[in-house]
């Protein structure tokens, strides 16, 4: 039963640009005003596996407590329809972080 897991996770990250879409319409329909960026391994083409898909998604009031968060990235799951065992990541952050980020990344995509 793992290894189904993890197949299917793995295939889930080498067709990241099929499913992602589905939650970038989430985020902003939730959040009209989110950028959202493709960070990590996956925005610099060296994604496994085992990977995760990291978004980065700028908001101008991100959920500040951690259980916020968790609130909000499992509501994105659930409203893109994602499975339980996807490789999304969401990062909720504010304006003010954007450039820490995104200089650390180094790498990314912005896809909205």
């Amino acid at each position: 039963m793992l290894w189904r897991y993890l197949a299917e996770r793995a295939r889930m990250v080498r067709e990241w640009r099929s499913w992602v879409p589905r939650v970038v319409k989430v985020i902003k329909d939730l959040w009209p005003d989110a950028e959202i960026y493709v960070i990590g391994s996956v925005a610099r083409g060296e994604a496994i596996g085992s990977s995760d898909v990291d978004l980065l998604v700028v908001l101008e009031n991100p959920p500040k407590t951690a259980r916020d968060r968790a609130m909000a990235r499992v509501l994105v799951e659930e409203r893109a329809e994602l499975p339980e065992y996807n490789p999304l990541n969401i990062h909720f952050i504010s304006q003010e972080e954007k450039s820490v980020w995104l200089g650390r990344a180094k790498q990314y995509i912005r896809i909205a």
